[in-house]
């Protein structure tokens, strides 16, 4: 006899699970596609970020993202409730159909949460509430009466049962056609975004080698005398191009313990970009964040903070058309001295380290932003996960 109570109960959390699933799965694509327009909600600093456990190499099964796997398992978990619940003609075959997957879903949990503490230096706040859910579906599903050794006992002839082919055959159907849909032509089973890697790939091994300074800009991940694959980005704070390009290549420095990101401000702003395209002209306001930024990093190691909070603010800065206003958006992103900050900005010397910066760029044929360079040499696509995947394994394959 089945409870209806637990079981309910039950349900509400898998629809709870559903959520966070299809959040991460939608988050995945994105970062995928450098299409995201910030963080993910949970990504809460240092130890617990959701992006760099979602872009990391444990992040798929059979080219699709976990969570993808996830979403597909819990809709047809869910289906299997809804059945056992709502059809008593069904209930009995449904009722193995829901021990199996609970089970399933319980044991992915166990080994995802082992590889999340073990193998990676970051902790997805969903997926943590996400496991502790799968556990819980456990517990109420055996409050509820569902007689797990007996499923298991006949195991071998639930699985010629129809209900169960079909329940089995489902999950990768699901993935397959939510995943071709959702990841669109750049997903990773995309033949033609494989394609473009690899001749993004061969543009990049057959390019001349760029000289940068690595200690001049924000640095992030491992050190650069020690990491295996180092991005030098150079990039404009009003450039929406490079705000879509920062959540994705900053999530996957983060996922990976040999890799350093360099980010170069290269204003495209003549009043401190000393290329002769711009000729000197520019309102100021590009040179002014970045510059910002670099004062931040000095005087409080906050420089990834200001950073962060300007491209996610970046529609807002765009519509400001004075210096004045400009200082005092940045007086509100966080800054404890903001009168140090401007004082730093005002400084003479911010303003040749921007310069300097922009002066890499120039001297290396910077045609745009964001561009992007991989031990030393360009990158086209640099901003695509793809695209950084590929070079990451030729570049760690015989090391």
């Amino acid at each position: 006899m089945i409870k209806t109570k637990p079981l309910y109960i039950n349900i509400l959390f898998t629809f709870i699970a559903l959520g966070l699933h299809g959040y991460l799965a939608n988050k995945f694509f994105l970062l995928q596609n450098a299409e995201s327009s910030g963080q993910s909600i949970c990504n809460l600093g240092g130890l617990w970020n959701c992006d760099a456990v979602n872009t990391s190499p444990y992040s798929r099964f059979l080219g699709n993202p976990i969570a993808l796997w996830g979403l597909a398992t819990h809709l047809i978990f869910l289906i299997g409730q809804i059945m056992v619940a709502w059809r008593k003609d069904l209930k009995d075959q449904w009722a193995d159909v829901v021990v199996y997957l609970s089970s399933l879903i319980a044991l992915t949990s166990v080994v995802m949460g082992f590889i999340s503490l073990t193998k990676l230096g970051s902790i997805c706040l969903f997926c943590l509430i996400a496991y502790a859910l799968s556990i819980l579906n456990l517990v109420l599903l055996k409050l509820a009466g569902f007689d797990f050794l007996r499923s298991f006992k006949n195991f071998g002839s639930v699985i010629k049962d129809r209900t169960s082919w079909m329940a089995a055959i489902s999950i990768p159907l699901l993935v397959f056609v939510i995943g071709s849909n959702w990841g669109g032509s750049s997903s990773l089973n995309s033949s033609q975004a494989k394609g473009l890697v690899t001749d993004r790939l061969a543009a990049w091994t057959a390019a001349p080698v760029s000289q940068f300074d690595l200690s001049l800009g924000l640095h992030l991940g491992a050190p650069v005398e020690k990491a295996k694959m180092t991005i030098v980005e150079f990039a404009d704070f009003r450039c929406p191009h490079c705000k879509f390009a920062a959540p994705s290549v900053k999530a996957f420095v983060q996922s990976r313990n040999d890799v350093a990101l360099v980010f170069k401000a290269y204003p495209l702003d003549g009043t401190c970009n000393l290329d002769p395209g711009f000729k000197g002209r520019g309102d100021g306001i590009s040179c002014r964040l970045a510059m910002a930024v670099v004062c931040a990093e000095k005087l409080e190691q906050k420089g990834w903070n200001l950073y962060d909070s300007i491209f996610n603010n970046q529609s807002d800065y765009q519509m400001l058309n004075s210096i004045d206003l400009v200082d005092q958006k940045l007086c509100e992103s966080g800054i404890k001295d903001c009168a140090s900050l401007k004082t730093c900005m005002d400084d003479d010397a911010t303003k040749v380290i921007v310069q300097k910066m922009a002066q890499e760029g120039t001297q290396a044929g910077l045609q745009g932003t964001p561009t992007f360079y991989i031990n030393n040499k360009l990158m086209s696509g640099g901003q695509f996960l793809p695209v950084l995947e590929k070079v990451y394994e030729v570049l760690t394959k015989n090391q």
